[in-house]
């Protein structure tokens, strides 16, 4: 019995050391990881959904030893926040934000290897901000009309032209990206020619829509036969799977741009460029967004994404240096001219 207690008491002691020498392990192992948490947020500013932005929160935690705290607000918003002393550190937001923000005098330049490989339409001239994603337009193609017309040329003049095509767009004045829209086709095409073509479109557009996903959503539910949808919108309707072709304009198309820029007197603006240019290396971030369900086009993408013909991106050489007093005469010339009839 003696040598029995004695055993029991030795399995004790080790059994109490083991539990003990675990415990230290898992004590040193929670203070390495509460060690490595970083120590800093980053404010971030966007007018983007606050989801697409905080797609890349898990994978910057400990890169720049900073979490992201993300308020998604509309461009107006974010200058008010930011002159009544609550700025930011970066700003990820649409050109037309960033433009405003830079002539509030409310952005810190920065250029770095990174931003330099962009192309100088795609990011300001001063380094206040850089695009990072495009949205381009696209067609949204009904599966039963692709296949019916095998061989329909699809450029812009062919699809806002043929009186045969039931067509679907968003109103130009849904969105800022239609509105944007509006103003390529006009710099492309100029405006006596843009609004040609609208015109003849107008006489076979079965609904315009009031929200950027109604193209794809008809053109998937063969309510028309093609859609002029963005890419982000028409690959969200086929991952809800809807049946559509996505085919890239023959002719070249246009692009709305989401960029960055760093918040001047931010408390963060070296970890805030340094995010920045994290985010222009696309090879690893694509796949995070679109883990997320966006579908946006890297500007440093270099794996340009193929449509259902195999067909590459091919975008107009634009500048989209509009004013805002020419936007409202267009805006205006085609409500009263196109939309509702009135010319």
């Amino acid at each position: 019995m003696r040598r029995c207690g004695a055993v029991l008491a030795f399995l004790l002691v080790t059994a109490a050391v083991f539990f003990a020498l675990l415990r230290y392990g898992e004590m040193r192992e929670e203070a390495r990881r509460e060690a490595a948490k970083p120590t800093e947020t980053l404010l971030i500013y966007t007018d983007l959904p606050q989801s697409a932005v905080q797609a890349f929160d898990s994978s910057s935690v400990g890169e720049y030893g900073a979490r992201l705290a993300v308020q998604e607000m509309h461009g107006g918003q974010m200058i008010l926040e930011a002159k009544s002393g609550h700025a930011p550190d970066l700003y990820i937001a649409s050109q037309r934000t960033l433009e405003a923000l830079k002539r509030e005098g409310l952005l810190e330049p920065h250029t770095s290897d990174r931003t330099d490989t962009v192309l100088n339409a795609c990011k300001d001239e001063d380094g206040y901000w850089t695009g990072v994603w495009m949205n381009p337009a696209v067609f949204a193609v009904n599966v039963d009309f692709a296949a019916l017309h095998p061989a329909f040329f699809y450029t812009w003049d062919e699809v806002l032209g043929r009186q045969s095509v039931r067509l679907s767009m968003t109103d130009f004045i849904a969105a800022e990206y239609s509105e944007d829209s509006l103003m390529a086709l006009v710099e492309h095409f100029g405006r006596e020619g843009a609004f040609l073509r609208l015109q003849a479109a107008s006489g076979h557009i079965v609904q315009y829509g009031k929200y950027l996903s109604t193209p794809a959503q008809m053109a998937a539910m063969d309510k028309c036969d093609i859609g002029i949808s963005d890419l982000d919108e028409a690959q969200k309707v086929r991952q809800e799977g809807l049946p559509i072709r996505i085919i890239y304009p023959e002719d070249g198309t246009f692009y709305y741009l989401y960029g960055a820029g760093v918040a001047a007197g931010g408390p963060h603006g070296a970890l805030a460029a340094d995010f920045l240019d994290w985010l222009l290396d696309s090879a690893s971030r694509e796949e995070l967004l679109s883990q997320n369900g966006y579908y946006f086009v890297y500007v440093n993408d270099t794996r340009m994404p193929e449509d259902d013909v195999k067909r590459k991106l091919d975008f107009w050489p634009l500048e989209k240096r509009y004013t805002e007093e020419g936007k409202k005469a267009l805006l205006d010339q085609w409500l009263q001219e196109i939309r509702f009839g009135k010319g």
